[in-house]
């Protein structure tokens, strides 16, 4: 069952939205990136209820957030030597795809088998992971193949409508405006761009 949505002006504290996504919500906030909505990966009922805000094809896979390295490291087995000091000194934040991962269910994974994950430079996302313990899926706050939102007015209405939470107490922190950078290291070790 899905709980009564939060008005945008109401401000959750982390803890609260925690709680909420242990218990299969799905949430609307803006991130180190751009606006974007996210879930527990770990509950395929909350995973494919973004996938139906949003209207996502089922076989483009979402984004899953990790609070730091040691997180990361539960998840992924081989982590290229360059990877902290990328994550350390890239300009914007930056989405790594890796081969075989652990530890994920099936649903998590694209039809190759890579899981993309980035390391959430956001103080809110981070504080829900550190509460709940497990990573975050995200993705966009927009309908597929839609543009972003800038701010909290431009927001979809229906997504407004469709999600459990919307945070807006974070809403004023400026976002870069852009999402993020995705690659991946190839065989031969090289940092490869897959989104600039």
């Amino acid at each position: 069952m899905r709980s009564t949505q939060f008005v945008p002006k109401y401000d959750p504290t982390a803890v609260e939205l925690a709680a909420a996504i242990e218990k299969g919500c799905t949430i609307l906030l803006a991130t180190d990136t751009i606006w974007g909505m996210i879930c527990d990966p770990f509950n395929k009922e909350a995973y494919d209820q973004l996938y139906s805000i949003k209207k996502k094809p089922k076989d483009k896979p979402l984004i899953i957030l990790m609070s730091n390295i040691s997180m990361l490291k539960q998840f992924v087995e081989d982590i290229h030597p360059r990877i902290e000091t990328l994550l350390v000194y890239h300009n914007r934040p930056l989405t790594i795809v890796y081969d075989s991962p652990i530890n994920l269910p099936q649903h998590l994974l694209a039809k190759d088998g890579t899981i993309a994950i980035r390391i959430s430079k956001d103080a809110l996302c981070n504080e829900i992971m550190e509460h709940t313990g497990k990573p975050l899926a995200t993705t966009s706050a927009n309908i597929f193949g839609e543009n972003h939102a800038l701010d909290l007015e431009d927001l979809p209405k229906q997504l407004l409508a469709d999600v459990d939470f919307v945070v807006s107490n974070n809403a004023q922190v400026p976002v870069n405006q852009k999402a993020s950078v995705i690659a991946r290291f190839d065989q031969k070790g090289e940092l490869e761009i897959l989104r600039e």
